[in-house]
């Protein structure tokens, strides 16, 4: 009986850590989820993005007619001078996104994006610096990091050494994945576990305590 407690306590830890660990879900934002619009500052899904340009165009969701591997339309734009943050409602343990700029025809980009992801304490915990080859009439790469540290915020800053006919050029991220660090169980989650395993404990308890009767019954027949 007391391996039987032992193996349902460690049954109730195991559905628990489950239960827990499975609220951990990626999320998604492909900027379907908004109008063309044009601003400096931007919340969807739990990330704020915030733009720091001139003459931003920041939210405008036009995007590339040609097929591209990372982003596809629409998608979130601004003049590549300018920083793109993300800053999360929970730290995250992992980001990806696509990124393009539009560049002269089949001219790709070197150092095209520097990355600087921030903990919780606003400490700069990585640096990534990537290229973005040519595709047509823009350059395009993917940004894709697992983080050891929870990642409070990103900051993204364009290479915009390419003039685009003269003009400077646009970037466009696209497909932000992202996966909280530490989801917070929702309470009905830590009831139903709880309440769960106290009623199999309370089960078998009383099925110890029938069964030592029965014991001590046969005993004084």
């Amino acid at each position: 009986m007391k391996s039987l407690q032992s193996a349902f306590g460690i049954l109730c830890i195991a559905i628990a850590f489950t239960a827990i660990s499975g609220n951990a879900r990626a999320t998604t934002i492909t900027f379907d989820e908004i109008s063309p619009l044009s601003t400096h500052s931007l919340y969807l899904k739990g990330v704020l993005f915030n733009y720091s340009g001139s003459f931003s165009t920041f939210g405008d969701t036009a995007g590339p007619s040609q097929p591209m591997a990372y982003i596809s339309q629409p998608w979130l734009t601004g003049e590549a001078h300018g920083a793109l943050t993300m800053t999360f409602d929970s730290a995250v343990t992992s980001l990806s996104f696509g990124y393009a700029l539009n560049t002269e025809p089949h001219v790709g980009v070197l150092k095209a994006i520097t990355v600087n992801a921030f903990g919780l304490d606003a400490k700069v915990l990585s640096t990534l610096t990537q290229d973005a080859p040519a595709v047509l009439w823009t350059a395009e790469g993917l940004y894709s990091q697992t983080y050891v540290t929870p990642v409070k915020q990103v900051q993204i800053t364009f290479n915009s050494a390419f003039p685009f006919h003269g003009f400077d050029p646009l970037f466009g991220i696209d497909n932000v994945t992202f996966s909280s660090a530490s989801p917070v169980p929702e309470p009905a989650t830590y009831g139903i576990v709880s309440t769960s395993c106290l009623l199999g404990l309370i089960i078998i308890r009383r099925r110890r305590q029938k069964m030592r009767v029965e014991s001590r019954f046969r005993e004084s027949a």
